[in-house]
């Protein structure tokens, strides 16, 4: 066996005669070493497969994470860029005044069911004031009702308890607007029914009582309640002042000259002499 052996090799070496037969048996033993080698292939796949996708996965949980922040960071903008608009609207409201007045911030909102007050960043070391008119942009917003030294309260124009002398802007007729409670709501309730009057009329402070100074853009009249069997009309108005939306409010020291068109004087008492 051994000499046969030898014999063969001696015979292969010199003649390649064997050739073909190795290539048959290699062609033939190539499916058991694929399967051979089929575990270790498959372990190296695994792993790489759940590198990949614990590797997805991570950059997948960082991208959420930015995005979160980009979003928050673009929803800051845009408060940022609301508040800027509103002290542009502030500043050029303050230009258009004639009186002194001191750009205050909001810092909290009174929260009792009926009550409408605002507090703010300036106090009597601002020289404020009890009774101070505030305003906005808008029109008016209320007046300063309590101070500490460096707070005060501001009761709105809405507050039930709050009154204010006002006329109409295009007859010059005087009243008194009250607040109804209600955010978006005043009532003037002592306007005679034959009085002229429309749904597109403005009430504007006027100048009465010496707290505000006339001709301040209180109330658009938003509905005409007419009764027969009453002396009086009901008037409901909307506020000009965004009173639930403002996070800047301005300060009035009335006195300096008002630069404004006189209200049309009128008959009997019932009109401004302006």
């Amino acid at each position: 066996m051994l000499w046969l052996s030898l014999g063969l090799m001696i015979l292969d070496h010199r003649t390649q005669s064997l050739q073909i037969l190795r290539s048959s048996v290699a062609v033939a033993l190539q499916p058991l070493q694929l399967l051979a080698q089929f575990p270790g292939r498959f372990s190296d796949w695994l792993s790489e497969t759940t590198a990949t996708t614990s590797a997805l996965r991570a950059v997948n949980t960082q991208l959420k994470a930015e995005n979160q922040i980009l979003k928050s960071r673009l929803q800051l903008f845009e408060t940022l860029e609301a508040e800027n608009r509103q002290l542009s609207s502030m500043l050029a409201a303050s230009e258009r005044v004639a009186d002194e007045v001191l750009l205050a911030q909001l810092i909290d909102v009174g929260l009792e069911p009926l009550s409408r007050m605002l507090l703010i960043d300036k106090g009597s070391s601002d020289g404020v004031y009890v009774g101070q008119p505030v305003i906005d942009s808008e029109g008016v917003v209320g007046q300063v009702s309590r101070i500490t030294p460096f707070t005060s309260a501001v009761t709105l124009v809405t507050d039930p308890n709050h009154a204010l002398p006002v006329q109409i802007q295009r007859t010059g007729l005087r009243t008194v607007i009250f607040g109804a409670g209600d955010s978006n709501q005043l009532r003037a309730p002592y306007i005679g029914r034959n009085a002229d009057l429309n749904e597109d009329d403005i009430f504007v402070t006027s100048g009465l009582g010496g707290r505000f100074p006339g001709g301040y853009p209180v109330a658009g009249i938003d509905r005409i309640i007419r009764d027969r069997n009453a002396a009086f009309l009901d008037v409901l108005a909307k506020p000009h002042a965004r009173l639930d939306r403002r996070r800047n409010v301005l300060l009035i020291w009335p006195g300096k000259p008002q630069e404004k068109e006189p209200a049309i004087s009128g008959e009997t008492g019932e009109r401004s002499d302006g």
